[in-house]
């Protein structure tokens, strides 16, 4: 007896990671103002206002990447390091920005946790994403070029190729998560994640 091979079979469906909805957006927000040559910076801002390594930032909970995506049925109990939180390694979007620093082309490069941006051989600015937690930090260590705005403050925008305003850089669609069996997830809204840099000025 027995039925013939495939008679009666069950599938099992994967389930993955999926971008969450309803999240609430991130904005890493650092000011060059409070950069210091004694922290290890290669500029030192006007720091009119007394504030405190506001050239950094950092994210966890409510902040953390973890928030911005929905893992599904592949976590696993017990073991965070079964979802990996990170940076895409092609980061290549982020060049054809056209950013600038001191007149320098500034290009990025990812390790897939740490994404830096340099320009004329300088470390500028730092972002790295704890591959466990989807904890961040953002350390910048030297200017970005902003636009001349004719008011002469503190202003967002960034000189860009863009041929338009760029007041932000979106790192939305280079974060990513991967989930206990593998699968891998990114591609976030635009503007799920994004940084800003305050402009120092005389």
């Amino acid at each position: 007896g027995g039925l013939a091979p495939n008679s009666f079979t069950l599938t099992i469906e994967d389930d993955v990671p999926v971008v969450a909805t309803g999240v609430t957006p991130i904005v890493a927000a650092v000011e060059e103002d409070d950069m210091a040559d004694g922290d290890g910076d290669l500029s030192s801002g006007n720091n009119e206002d007394g504030s405190t390594d506001a050239d950094e930032a950092s994210g966890s909970g409510d902040t953390s990447i973890a928030t911005l995506f929905s893992i599904g049925a592949d976590e696993h109990e017990g073991e965070a390091t079964d979802l990996i939180y990170g940076i895409d390694t092609d980061v290549s979007g982020l060049d054809a920005l056209g950013l600038e620093s001191k007149g320098d082309a500034v290009t990025f490069a990812s390790t897939g946790t740490v994404l830096t941006a340099t320009a004329g051989g300088r470390e500028i600015m730092t972002f790295t994403v704890d591959a466990d937690t989807g904890n961040w930090d953002v350390d910048l260590k030297d200017q970005f070029d902003h636009v001349d705005d004719g008011a002469d403050d503190e202003n967002m925008e960034l000189v860009n190729d863009t041929g338009g305003t760029l007041d932000a850089i979106d790192l939305s669609s280079y974060l990513t998560v991967t989930d206990y069996d593998g699968d891998t997830v990114g591609g976030l809204a635009p503007n799920s994640f994004t940084l800003t840099i305050e402009d120092d000025v005389p």
